[in-house]
Formats: C-alpha cells, structure tokens, sequence
C-alpha cells in the first residue's frame, strides 16, 4: 500500500514536473516563433524595395542603356528591330526629380547597327547641351567599329555617323565608358587593331582613350593598357581632377582579373589591381565590371570564377582608388555576373547582379557597407531562361534615386525600375 501511494506520489510529481517544462517549452517556442518574425520583419524592412517604372521603350526593344548628365538629366536608350530587320537606336530623357519621359527620338546609324546584349548603345548629354550617341557598328565579315554621331539641336537632327578610332581594320572595337573630363571630352574602348597582324605572337587587345575637340572631332588616341581582356565591357565614374576607368585586364598567363586606371587630362596613371583573384582563364567570359565614385571615394563591383567558384564582389576605395580594401561576397547563390554598383554614400553602395534559380536567370540587388555588413536581397525582377537572359542590366543614380534598366525577356521589351533603400 505504501509502495502505490509513494508510486503515486512520484507520479504526480513527473506529471507536474512535465507539465511545468511542457509550458516552458511552450512559452520559449513562443518567444522563438517572434523573434524570428521580428528578424523576418527587420530584414523585411532593410531590404530594397523597387518599384516599376513605365517607360515608351515598346515590345520589341532590346539592349537598354542609362546616363545621368551633369544637369542632371537622365537618358534612357534602346535598340529596336525596324521591318526591314535593320536596328535602330531610340533614346527619351527626363530630370532627375521628373516621373515622365519625354517623347521617344531617333537617332539615323544607317543599316550597319549590330545588335548586342552586352555592348549596347548609349546617348550622352556635353556641357554645352550638345548630344551625343554611340553604338556598335558592323566591319567587314568578323570586325566591328565604335560608332558616333552628333546633335547641336537637342536630337532633332544628327550628324553623319564616324568613328572615333583612326584605325580602319576589320578587328573589334567597342565597349566604349564616355569621359567627361573638364572642358574635354572622350571615350574609352577596347581596341582590337593588333588583332589584324599577320604575326600572332602580337595579338592583344588594347585599353584606348581617344580624347575630342571642342567639334567633338577626335583629337588625339591614346593606348593607356597594351592588353586586356577581349570583350568585358568597361565602366567610369568621375573623380577629383579626372575620372577612372574599370576593366578586365589580360595577363600573358591569362590571368583576368579587375584593373583600375586613374585618368586625368592626357595623362594616367599605372593600372592598380582591385583585387588579386588570379582567375586563369583562357578566354574572355564577357563579364566586366562596374564602378561608382562620391568625390575620393570610390567602389567597385565585379564578377569572379576564380578556383572554380563563381562570384559576385564589392570593394571600397577612400583614396580615389589608389587602394582599395578587402573584397566583399555579394552572392548568396550561383551568380552569372552582369554587375552594377552605385555609391549612396562614402561607407555604402547598392549591388545589382544576375543569379541562377534553377534554370531561371533572376535580377537580384542588395546593400553592401564598407565595413563588411550586407543587407538583405531583394529579387527584382525573373529574367526568363537563357545564358544571356536580362542582358547587361544598367544601375545608376540620378538624384537620389537610384534606377536600373533590363530586358525582359518574357514581355519582349525593356523594363526599368527604381529602387529604394531604408
């Protein structure tokens, strides 16, 4: 008897004892289960928001571009397929402040316009109000030219299409980054004369400046990197007393990785290196960089498969990118690249790159602070499938805004959007 009461007794006892820990595990699951949803709510909160933005670019057009002037103008460019399957190149513009594009123009590149996904056209404004356009133009049976043309009257009419390259081989040129620097003016391009050589030991392609006159005529060319990778585009931001100029460069080891050039007038400095990947690679992946710049301060973002693992990178510079520090991962899947990265301040910048989900090619974008720390991803937009899917989407800042422009392939047609940060 005794025995069944004490057995009874312990009973009671364990049944309370689990009962107490039961409403404990409860009440911690509970305290869990809102900590994560304030976790959830605060990354929610951090991350971007982009909003759609419509534009005129129709079903059908392609390979968009955007450019902020110095008045703060902001010109979004396109290519569109005409009925005789020639391209053109179409362009609108508005401020910075402003939510409605003008009407769509048209710039006359005559029947020579490549299409591309990645090289694609561009419509910038001088000081002076001057426009000009560039785009890539067909060469012979393998080659292709840099492009221009000219507006005195805000794109009513347009000059005759020229080249600002002297060189008139049936080699690769395009890529091009537009300067601004003071009073002078000029474009960056990836040169491919030395191509044309009977002796291949001399291949290369070059980095070349070619700087124009106050005619917008091609003054003088400059070879300022004797070789570089073949066809990753380059990307420029000004700085104080110049500008510089991002891009793949090319090792006799074909070692690709991210140089940094400072220009300033007719003169430029040594290549520095981002950062020392050591990417062996033996052919160009048509990946290139991007840059930003807030007076010395400057970022640069960049695609990578350096041992075999595919990367997306930031790093910052203080010193108007005479050095740079550590490399920061912006990816949190398997990335394709197409970076863009606009500085909102000295300490952070907004990343936009291409991921893979599955077979589906997807817009991703993100904050990266100097000091390592990143914010949550927001997806912008699902590219459709496809290597080259989404093209070489375009980010920029005009104002305090910041804008990204992609083509869908869905919808057949470019697409922009704005995207906000907290």
């Amino acid at each position: 008897m005794r025995q069944r009461q004490q057995l009874a007794r312990l009973v009671g006892t364990f049944a309370v004892m689990f009962a107490a820990a039961a409403a404990a595990c409860a009440k911690a699951a509970d305290t869990d289960t809102r900590a994560t949803a304030r976790a959830d709510s605060t990354a929610e909160e951090n991350a971007p928001t982009v909003s759609a933005i419509e534009n005129p670019a129709p079903v059908g057009s392609s390979s968009p571009s955007l450019t902020v002037s110095a008045s703060g103008r902001v010109f979004l460019a396109w290519q569109e397929r005409n009925s005789d399957s020639t391209l053109a190149l179409h362009y609108v513009t508005r401020g910075a402040a402003d939510n409605t594009w003008s009407t769509a123009r048209y710039v006359n590149t005559g029947k020579n316009m490549l299409a591309s996904a990645t090289d694609v056209p561009s419509v910038h404004e001088l000081e002076n109000a001057a426009l000009v356009a560039i785009w890539r133009s067909s060469h012979g049976e393998d080659g292709y030219d840099v492009a221009m043309a000219h507006s005195e009257d805000q794109g009513a009419t347009w000059s005759a299409p020229e080249t600002p390259h002297g060189d008139v081989t049936p080699t690769e040129h395009g890529f091009v980054s537009w300067l601004q620097l003071g009073d002078s003016t000029g474009v960056v391009f990836l040169d491919g004369r030395m191509n044309a050589d009977k002796d291949k030991t001399k291949h290369a392609t070059h980095l070349t400046l070619a700087m124009f006159d106050k005619m917008n005529r091609t003054k003088k060319e400059f070879v300022i990197d004797p070789m570089i990778c073949d066809c990753c585009h380059t990307s420029s931001a000004i700085v104080p007393g110049g500008a510089v100029v991002v891009y793949r460069n090319r090792t006799d080891a074909e070692i690709r990785d991210i140089n940094v050039i400072r220009i300033a007038g007719n003169k430029w400095r040594e290549p520095v290196a981002v950062h020392n990947d050591k990417w062996h690679i033996s052919g160009c992946p048509v990946n290139g960089p991007s840059i930003s710049a807030i007076g010395e301060n400057v970022t640069v973002a960049w695609f990578t498969a350096a041992n075999d693992s595919a990367r997306v990178r930031v790093a910052f510079s203080s010193d108007t990118a005479n050095t740079f520090g550590a490399p920061i991962e912006v990816n949190e899947g398997f990335p394709d690249g197409k970076v863009g990265v606009v500085l909102r301040n000295a300490d952070e910048a907004v990343v936009s790159w291409i991921e893979r989900r599955d077979k589906m090619a997807v817009l991703r974008v993100r904050s990266i602070h100097r000091d390592g720390t990143k914010g949550p991803i927001t997806n912008v937009a699902d590219l459709g499938d496809g290597k080259r899917a989404g093209g070489a989407p375009k980010l920029v800042t005009a104002g305090d805004r910041i804008l990204l422009a992609w083509t869908d392939l869905a919808t057949q047609r470019v697409r922009l959007a704005e995207i906000k940060t907290p």
